[in-house]
């Protein structure tokens, strides 16, 4: 497996790690990898809106699927979401 070095230095910390590089394709399509990536620029950066989601759209789609495999569990029974937002 591939490795690429990552560095980050700021005015009070420095961190690095060799972080194995899986293919794009092998988790979730590609989705993990992705988000992952752009939080590592956006926080390398300091600059959130290199954010792909929100914390917001990633409760609700969890949320989602959780309520999707209870319904699945009880034989397609419907299943309300409420969101307090």
């Amino acid at each position: 497996m591939a490795t690429k070095h990552w560095n980050r230095r700021d005015l009070l910390t420095t961190f690095s790690a060799d972080v194995p590089m899986m293919h794009e394709k092998s988790i979730h399509g590609g989705g993990d990898y992705g988000l992952v990536h752009d939080f590592v620029q956006a926080v390398s950066q300091q600059d959130p809106s290199l954010l792909t989601s929100t914390i917001d759209a990633s409760v609700e789609s969890h949320l989602m699927g959780f309520m999707a495999e209870e319904s699945r569990l009880n034989k397609g029974e419907s299943k309300e979401i409420h969101l307090d937002v």
